[in-house]
């Protein structure tokens, strides 16, 4: 697999944000990819349900896995959808490191793109959210991406509900706070380097 998308928290509670997404990926037609995703705002609603917040982050990921999913299928992009912890696909081990199964990963790759969540097994054979820098630096370790994409965390209003050309911007992309920290070599793009696929390659380098 030649690109990981990381999708994070504030952006996956943008409707405008992951249907414009959706839509602009169909377009580009990318050889093989995995898009990577924890959870968001939708686990502060479930908590107002009375669910405990370990558990709502849980069932908000398993969700919007799903949900995902169906965007991806309503704009012709084929998906297999996995939670880490299924499979054995991705395991947290004793001394908290991550295991990836790259070769089932990798020969899903071949085959079709991967829409991957970030519920692990844990030691006690339990499904257990991780945070997403270090499941994606895991990832990255494992599978050795090309390119690794994240998306500006303050996208303007005209760039998300109309669908606006390839126009640049003076402000700096903001990085996702889930992935301040991280080693990995990740480009921040907005939707509108993903206007099609010459502004796309030109914009990741």
């Amino acid at each position: 697999m030649r690109y990981l998308f990381i999708l994070d928290y504030k952006n996956l509670d943008n409707g405008g944000f992951l249907k414009l997404f959706a839509k602009r990926l169909s377009e580009l037609r990318l050889d093989s990819f995995m898009v990577l995703h924890a959870d968001s705002e939708y686990t502060d609603r479930i908590m107002q349900t009375g669910v405990m917040r370990e558990d709502a982050k849980i069932r908000s990921i398993k969700e919007l896995n799903l949900r995902l999913t169906a965007l991806f299928a309503d704009e012709g992009i084929p998906m297999i959808a996995i939670n880490g912890y299924q499979r054995d696909t991705v395991v947290q081990k004793d001394d908290e490191s991550i295991e990836i199964n790259s070769y089932y990963l990798k020969k899903l790759g071949t085959q079709t793109n991967v829409l991957l969540s970030a519920l692990v097994k844990d030691t006690t054979k339990n499904a257990t959210p991780k945070p997403l820098a270090d499941l994606a630096e895991a990832l990255h370790s494992a599978m050795e991406f090309h390119h690794i994409i994240a998306f500006d965390t303050e996208n303007k209003l005209d760039e998300i509900f109309v669908n606006a050309g390839s126009g640049s911007v003076n402000d700096a992309p903001s990085m996702p706070k889930e992935l301040a920290n991280t080693s990995l070599p990740l480009c921040i793009l907005r939707l509108n380097n993903l206007t099609n696929r010459k502004n796309f390659d030109n914009s990741i380098g």
